[in-house]
């Protein structure tokens, strides 16, 4: 029926925060009349709602709570003050509305006894007055980030090219291949761009640097080319980054915390395409004698290069909902409980800013 009576123009695609959404509500005549339309408004909704469930007595107890970020009205027409002026039988409203300053970035979570949402949308409703009547409706979902000048700045460094100052994330653990005997060593560097946030669709350069120190043994000539224990990855499949989120949600009071993966990056584990994609992997092999007759180690290096583009939610906070993220890194080496693992808090912006307003 609405797409015959009312017609909402409305473009849904991602917008920011203290952005003025603009669009057109077409009716069309007779059938608008024949309809016994009344009213014609546009809605803005935006809200926060959370759930959290609790076992109480033998039964489950949920709590709901709702936060509205935007609850806008806009009157567009009411029966006998307009009509069409052409031959198209079509009357054409413009709208605009605009969103709020700080609205926090569209999101969606469900975990074990516990969902949180932030969720936007224009409506158009067409008024019907008799009881026996449904209003008439039609409506167009959209995304909200928030806006981020200073994200902006940060994306255009990065997309020219960025020579700023870096920093290294370190982690290392001793390991050996059995229950018995001397341990070997390994080593983990992570250098990042030192940037106070990380925006949205834009390539983040970064250099993952693994050093591993076998234990002390006799040199042999042939390990010269074979795997010595333990051996760095020298394929991007066999190293995972991933980006991770941790999630609060609130609701009357109960609170509850839950963690998932969203994405794989750098073209790394199972982002690792049998190329490899743009990723480089230089590799260095050499003995390190003690000084004691034959004895020494093995030291060997593999250097990864590569990028990644994050399209995640943002780290926002709200009173009801919140979300922080971070990269995980993990290199797994043969033996139980060998697996080196680290996890960088990172904050993820928008990077950008409100478009020019649109001449309707």
């Amino acid at each position: 029926m609405s797409s015959s009576v009312i017609t909402l123009r409305f473009e849904p695609t991602m917008r920011v925060s203290g952005e003025v959404l603009t669009g057109f509500v077409d009716l069309h005549f007779p059938q608008i009349l024949e309809q016994d339309v009344t009213e014609i408004h546009v809605k803005l909704r935006g809200a926060v709602t959370s759930n959290v469930s609790r076992r109480r007595n033998k039964r489950t107890v949920t709590r709901r709570e709702i936060i509205d970020i935007a609850r806008i009205n806009c009157s567009m027409w009411t029966k006998g003050s307009a009509y069409p002026t052409d031959s198209t039988n079509v009357l054409r409203l413009p709208f605009r509305i605009p969103l709020p300053q700080n609205a926090p970035p569209s999101c969606q979570y469900s975990g074990p006894r516990k969902t949180g949402e932030i969720s936007y949308f224009v409506e158009v409703v067409g008024v019907r007055p008799s009881m026996f009547s449904m209003n008439i409706r039609e409506k167009r979902s959209f995304n909200v980030v928030p806006r981020d000048p200073a994200g902006l700045l940060i994306r255009a460094a990065l997309e020219s090219g960025f020579v700023g100052p870096t920093k290294t994330i370190t982690s290392d653990m001793h390991i050996r291949k059995g229950m018995w005997g001397k341990y070997s060593r390994v080593n983990m560097e992570l250098t990042l761009p030192a940037l106070p946030s990380f925006p949205l669709f834009t390539k983040i350069p970064f250099t993952l640097r693994i050093v591993t120190t076998s234990k002390e043994k006799k040199y042999h000539a042939k390990q010269e080319d074979h795997t010595v224990f333990p051996e760095p990855p020298r394929l991007p499949r066999n190293v995972s980054l991933t980006l991770k989120r941790t999630v609060t949600v609130t609701a009357q009071g109960w609170s509850s915390d839950g963690s998932e993966t969203t994405a794989h990056l750098g073209g790394l584990g199972s982002a690792a395409s049998t190329e490899g994609g743009n990723v480089e992997v230089a590799f260095d092999k050499k003995w390190v004698p003690s000084g004691v007759g034959k004895m020494g180690q093995w030291t060997q290096e593999s250097i990864i290069s590569s990028s990644f583009q994050l399209s995640a939610t943002p780290t926002f906070n709200t009173l009801i909902l919140s979300q922080s993220n971070f990269l995980r890194l993990k290199v797994d080496f043969p033996g139980a409980g060998n697996t080196l693992e680290t996890d960088i808090p990172i904050n993820i912006s928008s990077g950008f800013e409100i478009p020019p307003a649109t001449t309707l």
